[in-house]
């Protein structure tokens, strides 16, 4: 699949880019960042999904209804652009919660080690840490989320996969695709 005939779409002072998804060769991606508009040092390929259900969507799934569209399709497209500030902002995420991962679970362990060898602490308050540990660390797997690359693009599927998004391109990317407000 390819990207092809992007149109520009401005609703407000937000701006964005429409690609249709066809096979085929489709259009050249700029050699800059979508989000920065800085020249690109990584091009990446990357899956585009849509990055939350719709609550109407998630309403008739749960009611076994017909669903009309709240759920999207991804989209693989290969070669996307990135800048160096968009690399360096995903590394900082999945380091930041990598670490706070290691924490939340090394404190847990540390926790039981010293209730195991020393008997410090009760078995209710080790109950209490494992407890706390598990939402905590769904919190931290979501934050992990925000270092993926369609997120840093800010790009997602739209209409069942037939259509990608482009939120808020920078003007540099919106005029390397040679594009017009339509």
């Amino acid at each position: 699949m390819a990207l092809k005939e992007p149109q520009l779409v401005t609703r407000g002072p937000f701006r964005t880019i429409v690609f249709k998804v066809r096979r085929g060769t489709g259009v050249e991606l700029p050699s800059c960042c979508v989000r920065h508009g800085l020249p690109a040092v990584l091009r990446e390929d990357i899956t585009a999904t849509y990055p939350a259900v719709r609550s109407e969507a998630m309403r008739r799934a749960l009611f076994r209804q017909r669903d009309e569209g709240g759920f999207t399709y991804p989209v693989s497209i290969a070669g996307w652009p990135f800048c160096r500030r968009c690399v360096r902002r995903r590394t900082a995420v999945r380091r930041a919660v990598g670490y706070a991962f290691l924490v939340v679970w090394g404190a847990l362990l540390a926790l039981i080690g010293a209730y195991g060898y020393f008997g410090l602490g009760s078995v209710v308050a080790i109950g209490f840490a494992l407890f706390a540990a598990v939402p905590v660390s769904a919190v931290l797997v979501i934050q992990l989320q925000r270092g993926n690359w369609e997120l840093v693009a800010h790009i997602h599927s739209t209409h069942e996969g037939q259509r990608v998004e482009v939120r808020q391109p920078s003007d540099a990317f919106v005029e390397a695709l040679d594009i017009r407000a339509g």
